[in-house]
């Protein structure tokens, strides 16, 4: 059995098969599902993916991009029979729309997140520790507004609350990735405390 020296931790070797898959990148989105009655057309709900493994940072960048380029998400399972045999119709989900995706170590340590709108743009991560508390005090902030949107029924204010409080969380990696050079090389987008756009 063969090891291989991983670059991303020091004087440490991983077995092949594990070295080949020590990221993971897990796609959160909207999934579209049919609703029993067909009449009533379809209904989205929330959910995370895990859509591919790669042996390094910008390899699980490539791919994702591959994915995302062909619209080719894994949000049906081949060996999944999604027929009702009771309503009459195939049950299971008809599209993905990604909205956040984050890459993980076999740790589950996130190494690289980012967001999906006209493009994939990879959020920078925070070093200053300074800049974490304030992010963390926006959402914080964020999460209250939404627990009190949710308790006046007003859930889909709610639900874009809890986004934009997930959003900010995209700056934040584990410390070990947070300063590496293929982390830093591969985010665009800068989070500014006094930015309004950074809470959209």
């Amino acid at each position: 059995m063969n090891f291989i020296h991983t670059p991303y931790r020091c004087g440490v070797a991983l077995r092949e098969d594990i070295f080949h898959r020590q990221f993971e990148v897990r796609v959160t989105g909207m999934t579209e599902y049919p609703e029993d009655d067909p009449v009533y057309g379809t209904y989205e709900r929330e959910e995370t993916l895990t859509v591919c493994t790669s042996s390094t940072i910008s390899g699980a960048v490539e791919k994702l991009l591959r994915l995302s380029d062909t619209n080719n998400w894994p949000v049906r399972d081949d060996e999944v029979d999604y027929y009702d045999f009771d309503l009459g119709h195939d049950c299971g989900p008809l599209s993905f729309s990604p909205r956040f995706a984050e890459i993980v170590d076999r740790d589950n340590c996130r190494a690289l997140c980012g967001e999906f709108t006209d493009e994939l743009t990879w959020f920078s991560p925070l070093t200053s520790p300074q800049d974490v508390v304030m992010l963390k005090a926006q959402q914080n902030a964020l999460y209250e507004d939404a627990s009190y949107e949710a308790a006046q029924d007003n859930y889909s204010t709610a639900r874009r609350l809890r986004a934009r409080a997930k959003r900010l969380g995209l700056f934040l990696v584990d410390k070990h990735y947070e300063g590496l050079s293929e982390v830093r090389d591969l985010a665009t987008y800068c989070y500014d405390r006094n930015d309004v756009h950074s809470l959209r």
